[in-house]
């Protein structure tokens, strides 16, 4: 979700668009606050880069607020995230040495006994084949 001021709006989008009306929130809802809002524009016949919109107001000291906010709330994310990560990385962990113990457990070390007694039985067996398999 991407949220703006108004003076942002018309601050920073002012300068390629014409704004003819700009309602800050209550869109569609009847609520007058916290809402989604909408604004109506016309493009201005200018050419600017993405650089001129997002440059910021020359002395306007919401624009600092604004950056000091959304560096907040960009460090708040990132720590969620942060969270996040560390948490599916010690699910992960967790389920890795749950794999890892049950490979180890006593189904799995028999399996892997009786699989070296036929294999050896059959390595023998050759072996005995092996002895017998002169001239006849």
């Amino acid at each position: 979700m991407i949220m703006h001021s108004g003076w942002w709006v018309r601050s920073h989008w002012g300068r390629a668009f014409e704004i003819l009306e700009l309602e800050e929130s209550g869109m569609m809802s009847g609520e007058p606050e916290g809402t989604q809002g909408a604004v109506l524009m016309r493009r201005r016949e200018v050419e600017l880069t993405p650089e001129d919109l997002e440059a910021p107001e020359p002395d306007e000291p919401r624009e600092l607020r604004a950056l000091a906010h959304n560096l907040a709330q960009t460090r708040r994310e990132r720590a969620e995230l942060n969270r996040s990560h560390d948490q599916y990385a010690q699910a992960y962990h967790d389920a890795r040495a749950v794999l890892d113990r049950s490979r180890r457990g006593p189904r799995s070390r028999d399996l892997a006994r009786r699989l070296l007694r036929r294999h050896e039985s059959k390595a023998g067996g050759e072996e005995a084949d092996a002895g017998n398999a002169g001239p006849r």
